[in-house]
């Protein structure tokens, strides 16, 4: 699908300084594969998706979830762990924000801010990439993951994204977490 696509390029813009050099990434909600697809072969990674659905367009390792909130890998078996674009489909990020900081030793976060556009887009794409997701429209606000954040063990910053085009209909959130 085009959208996933062109949303591909711009997570690997938004990244490039932090997947130059390294090796192993874990693509947490890896959905249809695409995206982690094209990090993998713009970044030359060892990538690996996991999901809860199981339903990947492209050919990318994947292992499934068992449940919304434990990640199925050893402690600290990746360099970076994705979250693009699939926090928002749980009410569970706290818990995978840590679960991701267990097995890696850095998050990337790509979200949408909550706005009405952000809902509806949210709602249109998922029908077509899989009408079977649920969609709980769990999206925060910067101040939301700021607080979330607070409550971990961690080092992160929290960057509004700027928009790739004058009319661009979406606002994203950058998140970079560490452990201390």
């Amino acid at each position: 699908m085009i959208t996933t696509r062109y949303r591909a390029k711009l997570i690997g813009d938004l990244y490039t300084d932090q997947l130059q050099k390294v090796d192993k990434v874990l693509d947490v909600g890896c959905g249809n594969c695409i995206v982690g697809e094209y990090l993998s072969k713009r970044f030359s990674l060892k990538l690996v998706g996991t999901d809860i659905l199981f339903y990947p367009k492209v050919d990318i390792p994947v292992v499934k979830m068992e449940g919304p909130d434990r990640l199925p890998f050893e402690d600290n078996s990746f360099d970076v762990v994705l979250f693009n674009d699939m926090l928002h489909h749980t009410e569970l990020k706290k818990d995978l924000v840590a679960e991701g900081l267990r097995v890696g030793s850095k998050i990337l976060i790509f979200e949408m801010e909550p706005t009405w556009i952000a809902k509806i887009v949210d709602r249109v794409l998922n029908f077509f990439h899989n009408p079977g997701m649920e969609v709980p429209l769990a999206f925060f606000s910067k101040d939301e993951w700021t607080q979330l954040l607070e409550q971990l063990d961690c080092q992160y910053i929290i960057e509004v994204v700027k928009k790739p085009f004058k009319f661009y209909p979406l606002q994203h959130l950058y998140i970079k977490i560490e452990r201390k």
